[in-house]
């Protein structure tokens, strides 16, 4: 999720429990803490390689054990900022939790969390909320507002319910999402059987900002099936056969660690593409199947390309993003997938 709602998480999570007792700088502990574990996003810029970088995120820092190390001396500095104010205990298990809820949500996503990091490279991903959505944000957002304008106007007033409502509808609403995730996963299956596919792995996932418009994908041994379905306003799979192709410059480029990272990242749901050039050489491309244009299936927003020389030996290696559309053009095709069944 993204980092700014992982801070009101935070904050929010403070107000619910924590603020009556241990005061306002609570609230301060909760949202540096919900934004903490995303300051791994400025190490891997840092080391200016985009490889690393997918190692990185949502890695060491995204962990129980991380929230379990960290929440003691952040948890123990806040209680010393506070001049002692209630058990040290609190000012712990309230880092703990704004920690470890961090990844937690994360888990939600699509993107993949490496929660039990350094143990295991294990990315978890549930895929029940898009990385973005104001759903599940904006009540967050609204309730630190709110709870900062109450103990403004009447400080002695207690607003910890404020806060307890908004994590019990915002849960609500994850759950929600996981269960529109299993009715996107049911058309995906029954699409595939009906099209006679051999199914090797079915995933569906959450397009931007929302929980209703849901990218199917089923590997099959020769390619995908790649699909959409509105679990909102629709009842089917539109779906599209896209077959990988076969080459041996595609095993030598899958022998290659970058593409080994790659396709560790992307939990191994690629689509390989060749492309020969005339002039000897040419590409192969790993397109990674989880994301694409809520409303067209067959499109992709970033992959992994081999430039392969006329020997046949491998070149440069690189990342690349399909974003040639504005903000605009995004926000139209994210209202459109809702509204198109």
């Amino acid at each position: 999720m993204d980092s700014l709602t992982q801070m009101a998480l935070g904050g929010v999570i403070a107000e619910a429990g924590f603020r009556e007792k241990l005061g306002s700088k609570a609230v301060v502990l909760g949202c540096l803490g919900g934004i903490l574990p995303d300051f791994d996003i400025i190490a891997g810029i840092a080391l200016r390689d985009p490889w690393i970088q997918l190692a990185v995120h949502r890695g060491i820092t995204h962990s129980l054990f991380f929230a379990s190390v960290v929440s003691l001396f952040l948890g123990w500095v806040f209680w010393r900022w506070s001049k002692r104010r209630a058990s040290c205990c609190w000012w712990y298990l309230l880092a703990f939790l704004v920690l470890f809820t961090h990844p937690l949500l994360d888990c939600c996503t699509s993107y993949g969390t490496q929660i039990f990091a350094p143990f295991s490279k294990v990315r978890i991903a549930w895929n029940c909320v898009s990385i973005i959505d104001v759903f599940y944000s904006l009540p967050l957002f609204l309730t630190l507002i709110m709870c900062s304008l109450l103990k403004r106007l009447k400080p002695e007033k207690n607003t910890s319910w404020l806060g307890i409502i908004t994590l019990l509808l915002t849960t609500a609403y994850l759950i929600y999402g996981s269960w529109n995730h299993s009715v996107a996963l049911e058309r995906a299956f029954a699409d595939a059987k009906d099209k006679k596919i051999t199914v090797l792995h079915v995933e569906a996932y959450p397009q931007l900002a929302n929980v209703w418009v849901w990218r199917t994908v089923v590997k099959t041994p020769d390619g995908y099936l790649l699909g959409r379905t509105n679990t909102l306003v629709g009842r089917i799979v539109e779906s599209t056969f896209l077959s990988d192709d076969y080459d041996p410059w595609i095993d030598k480029a899958l022998s290659h660690e970058k593409i080994k990272i790659y396709r560790w990242f992307a939990n191994d749901l690629l689509r390989k593409k060749l492309v020969k050039s005339p002039q000897g050489g040419g590409t192969v491309e790993f397109l990674d199947m989880r994301y694409g244009n809520p409303v067209e299936t067959n499109s992709y927003l970033w992959g992994a390309r081999v430039y392969v020389n006329p020997d046949g030996s491998l070149g440069n290696v690189e990342r690349f993003h399909n974003r040639s559309f504005s903000l605009g053009e995004l926000l139209n095709r994210t209202f459109k997938g809702i509204i198109t069944p």
